[in-house]
């Protein structure tokens, strides 16, 4: 169960995440209550229909987030203000131009491309409307927008797959936090190729973009500010309303990127000391490095009572989330949580260097974006220069102490050292004995699984701490307070579980 103050943080996301869902059904030719077409209507009409009861009451911003349709006016009600504002951040990094319009298609991104940047000859291409599946037709651009009567029912066919599928999501999600969670994959799934605006845009940013950036806003914004401090959202909604973002203000800071990367990624998985039987330990340390991303992200995001809309971009050994505004020793405290673990673990060959830059109103304007991302890639080059700076003096000294006794031997395959009994060892042809760690076992049976896997099962446990000695990938990510399954057969969650996805 969702504390108190947690279960309105995650409400506020829901009704970010769904506040434009309007604009999909618009485009199917769906109308809102009492037969209005304007977005939010429609919007309110799906809330009425596809969401369980329960959370229903929460979803006021879905219909009011632009206000009254007459009057524009905003209701007293601080949930759809914090959307509001939300929204309007979101949205302002896009780049206004005369209405006209245009199709109601993506843009590839492939049509900025040009040759040694000269894009003045390119040519656009449109994604096709479709949901997100590893396809051919589904993946790659066209050269030509779909004509109006074809693209009116492709969005018909994508809105009512859509809707069957939030059914089901809400029958079989009774909390919070999972069907928040299913509701993200669902939308990435069917509008991660839809656009969020044309009319006044270009239509190079996805519906599932804005309204993934809105929810992860929103939480932080219900995070910061309750019904005390609702003149706060109203002040800022009075200083960014009807301006130019070049007008916006630097202050106050509303909201800030956190951003993790993990060095010695490449030393780490091709690290093999012995090659025979090792294939199967590369394929796993290159999955748990992807793993060890998620883990991480997850785990800052539940320090700091978020969502997981919060997380803009997991993958590649690293992540971006969306914070309310820290402190740099918030952000330290976080790192040297972490890297304490990864120390324990692997004694010093991974790292997550963690950066952190705030950001006001103006930042979310023309060009703010990409100056902040620029200032974040500089604070995390800082860090990963100085390695387990954040740890402790007695934690550094460890680092750097020589390991090794007199009665330790060597796994052959990654050639850490461990007690003679905690090796497993294994004779191969003309006589050789092959010496496992427990984490190189642990390994090795992961890569088996990993060959015909189609599933993957993500579930919070309680964390552990990591004591002295080898530790397996489990044990890692246990003590970030969850545990993975990956095989052919779902197992059930395990007993200490408190959510699964």
């Amino acid at each position: 169960m969702i504390e108190e103050g947690k279960e309105q943080i995650y409400k506020a996301a829901l009704a970010g995440l769904l506040h434009d869902i309007g604009k999909f059904g618009q485009r199917a030719g769906e109308v809102g209550t009492y037969g209005k077409k304007d977005h939010p209507a429609v919007g309110d009409r799906f809330v009425s229909q596809h969401v369980p009861g329960k959370w229903r009451g929460a979803l006021a911003p879905v219909g009011w987030h632009h206000g009254d349709p007459d009057t524009r006016r905003l209701p007293d009600l601080l949930p759809v203000r914090i959307v509001a504002l939300a929204d309007r951040l979101s949205a302002g990094e896009r780049d206004q131009q005369e209405k006209e319009d245009r199709p109601q298609q993506m843009i590839s991104i492939f049509s900025r491309i040009g040759l040694n940047g000269d894009t003045r000859n390119q040519r656009l291409s449109y994604l096709p409307l479709a949901g997100l599946e590893l396809e051919k037709d589904a993946l790659f651009p066209r050269p030509e927008a779909d004509p109006s009567e074809k693209r009116i029912k492709r969005y018909q066919a994508l809105w009512n797959d859509f809707c069957r599928e939030a059914d089901t999501i809400g029958e079989s999600n009774t909390d919070l936090e999972s069907y928040l969670e299913s509701i993200l994959h669902l939308l990435r799934r069917y509008t991660w190729a839809i656009p969020s605006a044309y009319y006044y845009a270009q239509p190079d940013v996805s519906l599932y973009e804005h309204l993934h950036t809105t929810a992860a806003l929103s939480a932080c914004f219900a995070k910061q500010w309750t019904d005390e401090a609702a003149h706060a959202v109203d002040s800022l909604l009075d200083a960014i309303s009807g301006k130019s973002t070049d007008d916006w203000p630097d202050q106050p800071k509303v909201a800030g990127l956190l951003a993790g990367d993990i060095s010695g990624i490449q030393s780490f998985i091709y690290g093999i000391h012995n090659p025979k039987k090792a294939t199967a330990v590369l394929r796993a340390r290159s999955f748990y490095i992807q793993m060890l991303s998620e883990a991480a992200a997850r785990f800052i995001l539940r320090r700091l009572d978020l969502p997981i809309t919060n997380a803009l971009y997991i993958g590649g050994g690293g992540f971006t989330l969306i914070v309310p505004p820290l402190e740099e020793e918030q952000v330290a405290d976080l790192a040297r949580e972490i890297n304490r673990t990864l120390l324990r673990a692997h004694g010093g060959e991974l790292y997550l260097g963690l950066g952190y830059v705030p950001m006001a109103p103006r930042d979310f304007g023309r060009g703010g974006v990409s100056r902040v991302y620029e200032k974040l890639s500089t604070k995390l080059d800082s860090k990963k220069a100085l390695r387990f700076s954040e740890l402790s003096t007695e934690e550094l000294t460890h680092l750097f102490t020589p390991q090794g006794g007199e009665y330790e031997e060597i796994c052959s395959i990654c050639g850490r050292e461990a007690q003679p009994g905690d090796l497993k060892g294994e004779t191969e042809g003309e006589g050789e004995t092959l010496r496992w760690c427990p984490s190189c076992v642990a390994f090795r049976g992961l890569g088996h699984k990993l060959r015909r896997a189609n599933y993957l099962r993500i579930s919070d446990v309680e964390p552990s701490l990591l004591g002295e000695g080898i530790h397996t990938w489990e044990d890692v990510f246990q003590a970030f307070g969850l545990a993975f399954a990956v095989g052919t057969n779902p197992p059930e969650p395990p007993s200490d579980a408190r959510r699964s996805g």
